[in-house]
């Protein structure tokens, strides 16, 4: 058995789960109401790439199409959880069907089910009011989900709290299951007066299997929380390595602000120069520095000009000029 205040707790645990039942079922019944609504319809909407299974990133796509941007994928993920049945972690067309439909009014639920659905095509959209009434409902789903799940945190952090111990307050004449009578019994010793529409509503939340009852693996699984699921990752990117040009030695003075021509520059031609090659900027004969260029060494030798020792002699000047492009050497005579 539970505390006063572990059960006022989850007294309004269960209130919650009467609203937003409650609330719920009052916008599946307007959707159903609307005379040009088809299940058919609804569910090509949504699942776009025609996989006949909705997951939750079709689902978010959907939301996003109506201006619903507070919709996260992980809570589109729990929200497809709740209603799969069938482990795939995906709707079918059956298990759609169960979030759209009426529950308390089986005859317009007969009615929508027997309505005649159009073909919608992958760019296609549904008439303003029934997308607007779509969104209404999952919108509601995640908001339900999120209060719940807050409330089910105030709960587990009671030093008292236990499933079983929950159960068995709510249980009160000890028969292993929890239907209106003792749901409804447990309510009003916490000082809330449920109508019977409320509590079939809390009921039919929590039940999986159908009988109108809650078991003690469907609490179990009620009261479980949903693990918070990390954001998903964007896909990779996919980029071209990258490409560096090589050092244009052709062209190393157009690098600059200045103009700078060569001696094969003629400005009243019709083509363009021809550019210096690597041997012809190696070779270069100015003997001053071009632009970003600096002296690295400068060397005087004398050379003979004949074989023999009576040969005449001149001076020989070697200059090195260093610039990012690399090092040339000038030859003058002196």
């Amino acid at each position: 058995m539970l505390g006063f205040g572990s059960e006022q707790r989850l007294r309004d645990l269960l209130v919650a789960v009467g609203d937003g039942e409650r609330d719920l079922e009052a916008s599946r019944q307007r959707l159903c109401s609307i005379r040009d609504f088809g299940l058919h319809s609804c569910f090509e909407r949504i699942d776009r790439d025609c996989s006949n299974a909705i997951g939750s990133i079709e689902l978010v796509a959907f939301l996003r199409d109506n201006a619903t941007f507070h919709v996260s994928e992980p809570e589109a993920f729990n929200l497809i959880k709740f209603f799969d049945s069938d482990g795939s972690n995906r709707l079918s067309f059956q298990e759609f069907i169960q979030m759209v439909l009426p529950c308390e009014d089986n005859v317009l639920r007969n009615i929508t089910i027997d309505r005649p659905s159009i073909r919608i095509g992958r760019f296609d959209r549904l008439p303003i009011d029934i997308e607007a009434a779509v969104t209404t409902i999952v919108v509601k789903e995640v908001e339900l989900a999120r209060r719940l799940e807050m409330l089910k945190h105030d709960l587990e952090v009671a030093f008292d709290y236990t499933s079983m111990a929950a159960f068995r307050s709510v249980d009160k004449y000890n028969s292993g299951l929890i239907t209106t009578v003792n749901l409804g019994a447990f309510l009003r010793s916490n000082g809330h007066f449920a109508s019977e529409t409320e509590l079939l509503a809390i009921v039919r939340r929590l039940d999986t299997d159908g009988d109108a009852s809650v078991n003690y693996s469907e609490w179990c699984e009620f009261l479980r929380a949903t693990p918070a699921l990390p954001a998903p990752l964007p896909p990779p990117i996919h980029r071209p390595p990258p490409v560096y040009d090589p050092l244009p030695y052709y062209r190393y003075p157009g690098h600059y602000n200045w103009p700078y021509y060569s001696r094969f520059y003629n400005p009243y031609g019709r083509y363009e120069p021809y550019p210096y090659s690597a041997w012809e900027y190696n070779n270069s004969p100015v003997d001053v520095p071009l632009p970003g260029e600096h002296v690295a060494d400068t060397r005087y030798h004398t050379e003979k000009l004949g074989p023999s020792a009576y040969s005449p002699s001149r001076t020989v000047k070697r200059t090195t000029y260093s610039s990012p492009m690399g090092r040339r050497t000038t030859t003058r005579f002196l």
